[in-house]
């Protein structure tokens, strides 16, 4: 799991700045998407096999994190703004990893691009993240 302290580039006191905590739970969903990226560059032997990994674990792990959080933090007074602005993270989580990637790695600029599809798609849709 990446990023949890914030993005290397902005100073120090930015990241130790007190900050919604939906913006971490949103990098640690975003990672979720790297794992499984690392996880297929990694070599798979059957593509079958990674596709039903991949859609077994982006159907669980994504709700399984967001259940532990709400249970640790239940005291939340507005369950539908905590989700928007978990959505908005995630959102802003996508775009600046476009960025990153397209400085650093342009070869991974496929995991932000269909993160943040994913997330359009769902706000179109008007689901919120689960």
């Amino acid at each position: 799991i990446i990023d949890v302290g914030g993005e290397p580039a902005q100073p120090l006191a930015e990241r130790r700045a007190k900050d919604s905590p939906w913006r971490d739970v949103a990098g640690l969903m975003r990672s979720l998407d790297y794992a499984l990226a690392a996880r297929q560059r990694a070599g798979v032997t059957s593509r079958d096999a990674f596709d039903a990994m991949a859609a077994n674990f982006t159907a669980r792990i994504p709700g399984a994190l967001l259940e532990a959080y709400r249970a640790a933090a239940p005291d939340s007074a507005d369950p539908a703004r905590d989700a928007a602005l978990l959505h908005l993270f995630l959102v802003e989580k996508a775009a600046y990893e476009i960025g990153y990637e397209l400085g650093n790695r342009p070869d991974w600029l496929a995991v932000p691009l269909a993160g943040l599809l994913t997330l359009v798609e769902a706000l179109l849709d008007g689901e919120a993240p689960e």
